[in-house]
């Protein structure tokens, strides 16, 4: 089952590897438009109790960095839930296709070293559950940083529920380790005090129902 979006091919069934455009992506950052050198894991098919259970997986913008740190893996990784196929004319073909194939999906920030910044369940522009990651990135000196994530928020459309939760104890663990990444305590404050008020908040939101 190919993602029915407008940058996958409906009439190739084996298009793997996506190109969409970036805009915001400027030098060192550069976006591969085709991959003619890598082989892509398209389908993983497994013999389970008589059965054949297939996944899918897509890869969408390859990304480069041009200034030494070499491919940095994909901005945006689809992996389908298993579904019972069969073989037909040599082919592994969806057993049922008439049932819908839900999918996991990956988004990274390149310029945070592709770290994830979003996960969704569901369809490919409609999801079950979505979930925003915040990263910060902290400065070590001597050209060094460490990036880490800070907040995260979680969101079930079908119960249309919102859930953060504040990485309070990696602020206490940034706290505690500010010598080794070289910040201060009034650097880490500040985050501290944030983490703090946004989870009292969420607290009275979840209990008040407002």
């Amino acid at each position: 089952m190919i993602p029915k979006d407008k940058y996958f091919s409906q009439d190739h069934s084996e298009v793997t590897y996506l190109y969409r455009p970036q805009g915001d992506l400027r030098y060192p950052y550069y976006v591969h438009k085709t991959n003619p050198a890598l082989y892509l894991v398209a389908k993983i098919h497994t013999l389970f109790d008589n059965k054949i259970l297939t996944k899918e997986y897509r890869y969408e913008n390859g990304i480069q960095h041009l200034e030494g740190k070499g491919f940095m893996g994909f901005q945006k990784t689809y992996s389908s839930d298993a579904y019972e196929s069969e073989i037909k004319n040599g082919k592994y073909i969806n057993k049922n296709p008439v049932n819908a194939v839900f999918w996991n999906i990956t988004t990274r920030y390149p310029e945070m070293d592709n770290m994830v910044m979003n996960t969704t369940y569901g369809g490919i522009n409609k999801f079950f559950t979505e979930n925003l990651t915040v990263n910060k990135k902290f400065d070590q000196g001597n050209h060094q940083y460490m990036i880490l994530a800070t907040d995260e928020i979680s969101i079930d459309y079908l119960k249309k529920l919102p859930l953060e939760k504040n990485m309070f104890m990696m602020k206490q663990m940034i706290l505690s380790l500010k010598l080794s990444i070289r910040i201060s305590a009034e650097q880490a404050l500040p985050y501290l005090i944030t983490a703090i008020s946004r989870s009292f908040q969420m607290e009275n939101i979840i209990s008040t129902g407002k």
